[in-house]
């Protein structure tokens, strides 16, 4: 599932560049499509560039007339640190 928040921040960046498909959203990802002959390489990756400096992973796919954008889940729940599980099992052993 994607987050409120990656989706907004996805829109303020890819408005007028992509637009959202209907068939990512179905399955409970965050996917955006635009035809080959309106948007360019280039422009493609400086997308790619902005979403990745507001914190966003994106990976690009194409099939013959599309570039798909497919927004990846990145922000995980940073591991916690397990220095009293470690010390308590020493002590065990």
């Amino acid at each position: 599932m994607y987050s409120k928040r990656r989706a907004r921040i996805a829109d303020e960046i890819l408005s007028g560049h992509m637009k959202k498909d209907i068939w990512g959203r179905l399955y409970g990802q965050l996917v955006y499509k635009q035809k080959k002959t309106a948007i360019t390489p280039e422009m493609l990756a400086s997308l790619q560039y902005a979403l990745e400096m507001r914190g966003l992973v994106s990976r690009v796919e194409a099939n013959a007339r599309n570039y798909y954008l497919r927004i990846l889940a990145s922000d995980r729940a940073p591991a916690r640190d397990n220095y009293i599980l470690h010390v308590f099992l020493l002590l065990l052993t």
